[in-house]
């Protein structure tokens, strides 16, 4: 809402978005565990979060819900893990969708197989874990065209069981081979061993670290590592 003030002998007009919009806009912007304690009680002390009883918690309108593709709507479809969507997917044969559920069913399987199977359409970004975005953005990244990017991963197996590994190294060498660029900082070895180059910073972490202390090929660090030169790399392996 713009409004005028005076200011000595002239006026000058300011726009004023009301205590409202600028307490949501705070929170919507930033991560609840990014606000200080402060601004998270004068928040709450004047919103509250329900389920909208007409959606019942869908964010879609009537006309939407009442929209079925063979026997299921949007809703229940965003309910279902993945693998379920995938495989409801191939059940629609219309002409029309075929282009658009080709490229759907493409990201699903990235998805899948990148070890994030077991979301849902309808989870909301803000609950995934480090592990589970970075995989999820690595995912959606196999489809761009682009070339001669840099991707950095921190630590993008966090929460992702050792058998799954493989299927995530499969994803992150497609983008290599790609022609892009790909660091990960990662600790453990069984991770450390597909990189084709490695980079160790140590000794230690903190301020005791911020020093090369090795970069080669894996091969060569497990022989510094077991040699006495390599005495912090034995600490970290």
């Amino acid at each position: 809402m713009p409004i005028q003030k005076k200011h000595g002998a002239g006026t000058y007009s300011k726009h004023y978005e009301g205590i409202a919009r600028k307490l949501e806009r705070a929170i919507i912007e930033k991560a609840e565990d990014e606000l200080p304690d402060k601004k998270k009680d004068v928040y709450k002390k004047y919103f509250i979060y329900s389920e909208c009883p007409t959606c019942k918690g869908t964010r879609l309108n009537e006309r939407a819900l009442a929209v079925k593709i063979n026997g299921i709507t949007i809703s229940q479809l965003c309910d279902m893990e993945l693998p379920e969507v995938s495989e409801f997917l191939k059940t629609v044969k219309d002409d029309i969708a075929v282009p658009i559920i080709g490229k759907i069913q493409y990201l699903l399987e990235n998805l899948i197989e990148i070890g994030v199977g077991y979301l849902s359409l309808n989870r909301a970004v803000s609950t995934l874990s480090g592990g589970e975005s970075q995989r999820v953005k690595t995912a959606c990244q196999l489809d761009c065209n682009l070339v001669d990017l840099l991707y950095i991963m921190d630590e993008p197996t966090t929460g992702l069981h050792m058998s799954d590994i493989d299927r995530l190294y499969r994803i992150i060498r497609s983008l290599v081979e790609s022609d892009n660029t790909v660091i990960v900082i990662k600790h453990n070895l069984d991770i450390i061993k597909y990189a084709d180059w490695i980079i160790d910073m140590g000794p230690e972490g903190g301020k005791k670290g911020g020093q090369v202390i090795f970069q080669g090929i894996p091969e060569d660090l497990i022989n510094e590592a077991r040699s006495h030169t390599g005495k912090y790399l034995k600490q970290c392996i």
